[in-house]
């Protein structure tokens, strides 16, 4: 059975905290948001192709074996969120998808309920529960965190069991999911909001190995 707490541990004091991999995400992450303050809105299909690359720009360990940092960044963290084929529905529809952005990023104090319209109205091809968490993590990511399946699923082993659905896409299942992250990982740990998905990662990959599933 996997020890959580020491797999996050390790990984936090021995790759996480590093000044190269905290640097790559939140310069990404600052491009990213510079583009959403300067030309939200008015997206070209370039422009997102862009703004979709920075949220998916990290700078990781060679392998599970080292602690040592590849000497460039991918651009995986989120994948396949904003890759393949969801990116190519992305682009199917920029009208709307420069509409629902526009109207999530200047949501100012109403976070919570743009996201339940964006969810509660015909949904932008390939924006799943991945794009529109995206936009309100890099708006107030001391709160908020990316939802994604993967990530869910591995919160669910690390609160032993308990189950964070994103089968429904509502703000409810959003804010429980959000509350465990911050209630259980972030402050117990100390972390960075770019550590998490990080971390997430390494338990979903840890619970799989510990069960003979190979990972994907």
């Amino acid at each position: 059975m996997t020890d959580f707490y020491a797999l996050i541990k390790c990984q936090h004091e021995h790759v996480s905290t590093k000044p190269e991999f905290i640097y790559a995400r939140c310069n990404a992450e600052q491009e990213a948001r510079n583009m959403l303050d300067n030309r939200v809105g008015r997206f070209t299909q370039d422009d997102f192709i862009s703004f979709f690359q920075y949220c998916n720009t990290e700078r990781v360990p060679l392998n599970n074996k080292t602690t040592e940092l590849k000497g460039h960044a991918t651009y995986r963290r989120f994948n396949p969120a904003f890759m393949g084929n969801n990116r190519k529905l992305l682009l199917s529809s920029i009208e709307e998808l420069n509409l629902r952005t526009e109207r999530l990023w200047k949501s100012n104090g109403a976070l919570p309920e743009a996201l339940s319209r964006f969810w509660s109205h015909p949904q932008v091809k390939g924006a799943g529960i991945g794009f529109p968490s995206m936009i309100v993590y890099l708006k107030d990511q001391e709160k908020y965190n990316v939802w994604l399946p993967s990530l869910a699923k591995a919160l669910g082993y690390f609160k032993d069991g308990d189950k964070f659905s994103t089968t429904s896409r509502n703000i409810e299942n959003y804010l429980k999911f959000n509350n465990a992250i911050n209630d259980d990982l972030r402050r117990p740990f100390g972390l960075k909001p770019q550590e998490v998905d990080y971390l997430l990662y390494f338990i979903g990959k840890s619970f799989s190995d510990d069960n003979g599933i190979v990972s994907g």
